[in-house]
């Protein structure tokens, strides 16, 4: 399994997890700048198993370790996802860094930056693109990782790609993509995997629409949740993936927290999985409701009120991502919080 992270890089900070405080610390960089990040300039670093910092991504660049840009990258991403080429001379010299790219008038992209940290350099390859009918009007873009190698025998990993317009009805509006990620940092795009003519969705535009995507530790469900699915209001999404990393027919869930008032507006929805088997659960933020867990496994069926179990309702957290770190906490953010950033990851949850 990909060990998470003890660090992000969220500008202009860098937030460390330690394992054994539930209080992440707070280290500026000497990155030459202070500008703030914002939602279209995410944020990642990457150190190695002794705790050395190798590269990071902040304020649009990916930075070497003495704080020097290596390479800018594209704007208007909202997640990174880091990955290991598996064969580098068993040094692991070489790393894929996926981003998202788009806005609310460009197709939402996918990118790779592969950095070689023995050359020091970075180069750009362009993945995958999703847009509305062939035009450049789906907004943002989300990416999930499978966290363990599959097939085990190839070593392979899945990447998912989501993107849509935001539009209820929009025929072929949104869509889940699957990515063969190699050990040797190549890919092979896989296709849709959901909507499809056999699993049609007329919701997709709207459906498949959000900033975060999570993908189950034993790599069985993906997760969403919609940024605006008015007016359905049901803002979160689940599908089964089979032992090949693609849709199970008829898995499709869609469901809300009935009565929780922060639903019945529009705003980021955070989603994290935590744990596996009958142990997993989802983490979902619910506007100004807060965020709330449900456990895992729902079998084609929407949870009941009475399945969320309450986390936190501070202000803003139910409008931030979450994030699962080493120390087994869950992170979010809040803009009543210290700096003002609601993206920083900076205050723990304690896992219900």
């Amino acid at each position: 399994m990909v060990r998470q992270p003890d660090h992000w890089y969220i500008a202009p900070m860098e937030i460390e997890m330690i394992s054994t405080s539930p209080t992440p610390l707070l280290i500026s960089p000497t990155i030459g700048t202070n500008v703030p990040g914002t939602v279209l300039k995410a944020g990642n670093g990457y150190y190695n198993s002794a705790g050395d910092l190798l590269f990071y991504i902040a304020v649009g660049n990916i930075y070497d370790y003495h704080n020097t840009i290596m390479s800018p990258i594209r704007g208007g991403g909202t997640e990174i996802i880091v990955l290991p080429f598996e064969t580098n001379n068993n040094c692991q010299s070489k790393y894929s860094v996926f981003i998202t790219t788009g806005g609310f008038t460009s197709a939402s992209s996918l990118w790779q930056y592969i950095v070689d940290i023995k050359s020091m350099t970075v180069t750009e390859v362009y993945v995958d693109q999703i847009s509305y009918n062939g035009s450049p009007s789906t907004e943002y873009g989300a990416i999930a990782l499978s966290k363990n190698p599959n097939p085990a025998s190839s070593n392979d990993r899945y990447l998912y790609f989501l993107a849509g317009p935001g539009t209820i009805g929009a025929a072929n509006g949104g869509q889940i993509n699957k990515i063969i990620i190699h050990n040797n940092g190549t890919f092979t795009l896989a296709g849709k995997i959901y909507p499809t003519i056999l699993n049609p969705n007329s919701n997709a535009g709207a459906e498949i629409f959000a900033q975060e995507l999570d993908i189950s530790p034993d790599g069985r469900r993906l997760a969403w949740g919609s940024f605006a699915a008015a007016p359905s209001q049901l803002r979160y999404h689940m599908i089964e993936l089979n032992s090949t990393g693609d849709y199970v027919n008829n898995s499709y869930v869609q469901f809300n927290n009935p009565g929780i008032s922060g639903n019945n507006v529009s705003g980021f929805r955070g989603i994290e999985f935590y744990g596996t088997g009958s142990n997993t659960k989802l983490f979902v933020g619910e506007g100004t409701s807060g965020i709330h867990s449900i456990n895992i496994p729902l079998v084609n069926t929407p949870p009941l009120a009475t399945d969320f179990k309450f986390v936190s309702n501070s202000v803003g957290y139910g409008n931030s991502q979450i994030e699962y770190a080493r120390n087994s906490l869950m992170y979010a953010s809040s803009s009543s919080q210290p700096l003002n950033h609601w993206h920083l990851i900076h205050q723990y949850l304690t896992l219900q």
